[in-house]
């Protein structure tokens, strides 16, 4: 089974597995453009011999000198409060620090961990109507009294799903399975409990992940038993989990195996603890592990690693877990007055252009430090965000980095603030906060600790714990793509121009709304300025033109802007294109593109090494279309009509 990654230090978030093949991550999912913008088209019809055009402002991605703006909108949908329903169901969210989102059986849940009520599961499937799963008390496990403070769910080798708690106050790690029936289960077949109490070594744990290591593949006819009961087939690859779990109170990281739940330790010290650890690193003064509070998983090719927020050193570490028994420190860096690092909480990691990014939250800082952590032998910060009046980033608990499309976004959920700030990370050097949502009458959102992301088919939701309204609350994500079309030339025989703006994208669930407003040139009616396809008439005098398109959904506007080019209007129309020779008789209706009187006809012959011209008085002919006999004009010139090219101009 794949390992998992997560983000912890009060909130974790459960994600596939982030690997990072040639410092690439795969994409969640996001709804992607069909086909992208259309290319641009003009479509004429011809009157006589003018083309008279109707044109169509269109573009393509690549194509586009001014891409169009994209904001996230943020809409509240279903939540859960905490209750205390006695002697028939555990349905208490008192002081929820945690959430991870996960699937089994067709439908969604998310798992929770709470200080003072321990570890509940939340069915999610509609995000608009969430509901709190019971856990039957002669199923509950013995829990420690307090102190569930993060959750990590993982498929292990057996195909069922197991979740792993940190418990601070008790200084253990505690493993359940999902029982058949969706709840959680800690109670195996021999009656004990699975749990790895471990004083002096868990002290405080604050943050867990598992993650998944192939050991090898099975090179036996008969298939290999990876534990008891549990077999590999033949040819197939041998996978063991690990639990990495931060002590916060201890300095250090420590790394169990978790391959077998069942063989887990029932002890509270000694040899159990022992058989199962495999790999220890503590700070010494010389690593940013004091006060370990997050963790986040990743990987880079064969490489596995643990990133650290350390909020006692204010700073990030990086921990090389490829070995279990061997975890080695990799570079560090230290909270100063260029850099937001104080009482660093959490952290996630995403990929762009080829390079690997780590957004840090900061409590004390207020705000986020996006880091290059490409080479984790040598980390640099490469930007940051800080609060401000507007924004909700005042104690910064926990962030994951969503994708929707081609865009990158920090989900920040603020303790302080109470609420989630998003910000577009897609260019680490310029974070741009981008919307926010805080706690309101109806919402649970007042001390916001943890964060999770999940899409259900092209929606994008986060679900947020907040441990001051002891409860889960579920915040649409709405993308709004304004696009205007590409800048484009207007033939001077367009006669219609139709704007389009079609090409912008609102995520589904969302209506949108349009509003098309000229910014610059000859003034101009624009027809349907509030549809997507606004139509006008272009300038005889020709120009520049500039139009502003405005789309909105979800409370959020996302503007585009297309230029247009109008040529002038003339009253002619050069290059004909045909020829004559001989004593020939062309008869050519000849009309001015505004429907005028023409006054004269000029014709122009070129031939040879000679080009000459001539008007032809048309003072006798009746207004509008006039009647040439090109030939018997040509046979009229000087120097004949053999070989000789011609073009003609109505001029009034």
């Amino acid at each position: 089974m794949p390992p998992r990654s997560r983000s912890g230090g009060g909130g974790s978030s459960l994600r596939p597995e982030v690997e990072l093949e040639s410092a690439e991550f795969s994409s969640r999912g996001a709804p992607q453009r069909q086909g992208g913008r259309r290319l641009a088209a003009i479509r004429s019809a011809v009157v006589a011999a003018v083309f008279a055009a109707s044109v169509l402002v269109t573009g393509s991605v690549g194509a586009d000198s001014h891409p169009g703006q994209t904001a996230v909108g943020l809409t509240a949908r279903g939540n859960v409060v905490d209750t205390d329903i006695r002697n028939t169901q555990r349905t208490n969210l008192n002081d929820v620090q945690d959430v991870v989102v996960y699937e089994a059986g067709g439908k969604r849940f998310a798992a929770t961990a709470s200080l003072s009520d321990g570890v509940h599961l939340v069915d999610i499937t509609d995000p608009s109507d969430i509901q709190l799963m019971p856990q039957p008390w002669s199923n509950a496990p013995a829990l420690p009294a307090s102190g569930a403070e993060a959750i990590d769910t993982w498929v292990a080798n057996d195909g069922n799903r197991y979740f792993a708690v940190a418990w601070s106050s008790s200084e253990a790690l505690q493993i359940y399975g999902l029982h058949s029936s969706g709840l959680l289960w800690a109670s195996w077949s021999n009656g004990a409990n699975k749990w790895i109490i471990d004083p002096g070594r868990l002290t405080d744990a604050s943050d867990v992940f598992v993650y998944t290591l192939q050991t090898g593949v099975c090179l036996t006819r008969q298939g290999c038993e990876v534990f008891p009961g549990v077999f590999a087939e033949p040819n197939a690859p041998i996978y063991k989990n690990y639990a990495v779990v931060a002590a916060r109170g201890n300095d250090s990281l420590r790394i169990y195996d978790v391959t077998d739940p069942n063989a887990l330790c029932t002890c509270d010290s000694g040899s159990g603890q022992t058989a199962l650890l495999r790999g220890t690193i503590t700070d010494g003064g010389t690593l940013e592990l004091d006060g370990a509070r997050g963790l986040t998983y990743y990987r880079q090719g064969n490489k596995h690693y643990a990133l650290v927020s350390a909020s006692g050193d204010d700073g990030i570490q990086i921990i090389d877990i490829t070995d279990p028994a061997n975890p080695i420190a990799r570079d560090s860096l230290s909270d100063d007055s260029a850099l937001l690092l104080a009482s660093t909480d959490s952290s996630d990691v995403f990929s762009t252009a080829g390079r690997t990014y780590a957004v840090v939250v900061s409590d004390s800082d207020r705000g986020i430090q996006i880091v290059d952590i490409t080479d984790p032998s040598d980390i640099t910060a490469v930007s940051k965000l800080a609060d401000t009046s507007s924004l909700l980033l005042g104690g910064a608990k926990d962030v994951v980095v969503h994708t929707i499309g081609s865009h990158h976004y920090a989900v920040v959920a603020s303790l302080d603030d109470d609420g989630i700030q998003i910000i577009d990370v897609t260019d680490p050097a310029t974070p741009v906060a981008e919307s926010k949502i805080g706690h309101s009458s109806g919402r649970l959102l007042d001390g916001a600790t943890g964060v999770d992301t999940f899409t259900v088919g092209d929606r994008h939701y986060a679900i947020v714990a907040s441990a001051v309204s002891d409860g889960l609350q579920i915040v649409e994500l709405t993308a709004v793509t304004a696009d205007a079309g590409n800048d484009t030339s207007v033939p001077a025989a367009a006669t219609q121009v139709t704007l389009d703006g079609a090409g912008s994208i609102v995520s589904p669930g969302a209506t949108p709304t349009y509003a098309w407003t000229q910014t610059a040139g000859a003034t101009v009616t624009l027809s349907g300025a509030t549809t997507a396809q606004p139509t006008f008439a272009p300038p005889a005098s020709g120009g520049t033109l500039t139009f502003r398109l405005t789309v909105t959904a979800a409370g959020v506007s996302a503007t585009d802007t297309v230029t247009l080019t109008v040529e002038e209007s003339e009253k002619s129309v050069d290059s004909f294109g045909a020829k004559i020779s001989g004593n020939a008789v062309n008869t050519e209706q000849v009309q001015e593109p505004d429907g005028g009187a023409a006054t004269y006809i000029s014709m122009h012959f070129s031939g040879g090494n000679e080009t000459q011209s001539f008007a032809y008085s048309l003072l006798a002919q009746p207004t509008g279309t006039v009647t040439v006999n090109v030939g018997k004009i040509v046979q009229n010139a000087p120097y004949g009509a053999a070989g000789y090219g011609w073009n003609w101009q109505a001029v009034s």
